[in-house]
């Protein structure tokens, strides 16, 4: 695909907004900056914009896309006169949980899984009855937004299955050539997707994705609790929403995750039986104190280490906001191979950190080294 031999990226004032909507209104693809990550948008209710989101990114068409309303679509009632969400389809309990979720985290990163309106094309729902819808918190896009009048699909500005960008030069990394236009937003302020939530007839919440919303602060806010998927039941059920195939968010470079000293032990004997160990390898740390750096060089002296730390606290706030920043810069080194320590934490968004790190180690014919 080459129909854009060069992108352009402008800023995120008044005239790059207009820029903006010009083109989502002539069924072209804009990347914009959301408070989760950048998306790439297009119109949702032009089919072909929506095609050439999946072009651009090399993005199966298996793959779900999320709905983007604006402040004119926060209420139920609305979407569901809009097309967007069949209201028909929640029962009484099931609508009383959409409008208390929507009420209190919306604007912000959280997705609702809901039965599909006739105006959303079943190519943005992969074949499936159910919608992903959200309502972004970021000026930028609320704007564009409220100027189009009408719903956006913006699934992740990247090549499909790689990190996600979190600034206007990660988008550009990716898709220069690729699309028409980057609207330059600044850093994302939570660094990492929304969560999902599929809500069932009888009002209980399932999660398929974590994300910028922490489970605690859903079960806090109703009064319920959120049922996890155990890894099996994950593993076999096809894609409802976008992020939850098993490899995703994956830098272009070998990446392992290492969750204490005999791994990498077990790493080094995996590793040097028939093959040297890398020469330059790059290592995300994300615990307070965390020794796995001197150990590694002290077991590995002839290597190069490249280290990122996140930011260690624990509501996992930073860290989340610093992850796919510190892949990025990790991916762009001349690695042979990334090592990631596991955080130690699974609580509000270090949950959703450990998530994006799974699925970003996830794939197992990068090397011959062990896969935790």
């Amino acid at each position: 695909m080459n129909e854009n031999p060069h992108t352009s990226i402008v800023t995120g004032d008044a005239d790059g907004i207009s820029q903006a909507v010009a083109h989502l209104r002539s069924g072209r693809t804009v990347a914009l900056p959301t408070e989760t990550v950048y998306g790439l948008a297009a119109d949702a209710f032009n089919s072909a914009a929506v095609e050439a989101i999946f072009v651009a990114k090399k993005r199966p068409h298996s793959d779900p896309l999320i709905v983007h309303v604006g402040e004119s679509h926060r209420t139920l009632a609305k979407l569901a006169a809009d097309g967007i969400v069949d209201g028909s389809k929640l029962t009484e309990v099931a609508r009383r949980i959409v409008e208390g979720l929507t009420a209190r985290f919306w604007p912000g990163p959280l997705t609702l899984l809901l039965p599909k309106g006739p105006k959303i094309d079943s190519s943005i729902t992969a074949g499936h009855a159910l919608v992903a819808v959200r309502h972004p918190d970021h000026p930028v896009f609320m704007e564009i937004l409220a100027r189009l009048g009408q719903p956006i699909v913006a699934p992740s500005a990247n090549l499909f299955g790689r990190i996600s960008p979190t600034c206007a030069d990660h988008v550009y990394r990716q898709l220069n050539g690729r699309i028409p236009l980057i609207v330059d937003g600044g850093e994302c302020r939570v660094g990492l997707e929304s969560t999902i939530l599929r809500i069932e007839s009888d009002g209980n919440l399932t999660l398929l994705r974590p994300g910028g919303t922490p489970v605690e602060g859903i079960e806090a806010a109703l009064g319920r609790r959120v049922r996890l998927l155990d890894a099996k039941e994950a593993e076999n059920r096809a894609p409802l929403a976008p992020g939850c195939m098993s490899s995703h968010y994956a830098p272009t470079k070998p990446t392992r995750m290492i969750a204490s000293l005999d791994d990498v032990k077990a790493l080094g004997e995996a590793m040097t039986a028939g093959h040297d160990f890398p020469t330059r390898v790059g290592l995300l740390l994300t615990r307070q104190g965390s020794t796995l750096a001197p150990t590694l060089s002290f077991t590995f002296p002839a290597t190069r280490w490249d280290i990122e730390h996140l930011p260690v606290d624990d509501q996992g706030r930073d860290a989340a906001a610093g992850l796919f920043s510190a892949l990025h810069r990790l991916d762009t080194l001349p690695l042979e191979l990334i090592l990631v320590e596991t955080p130690t934490s699974n609580q509000h968004l270090w949950r959703a950190t450990r998530d994006r790190l799974k699925r970003a180690t996830a794939r197992s014919d990068q090397l011959a080294v062990p896969k935790y």
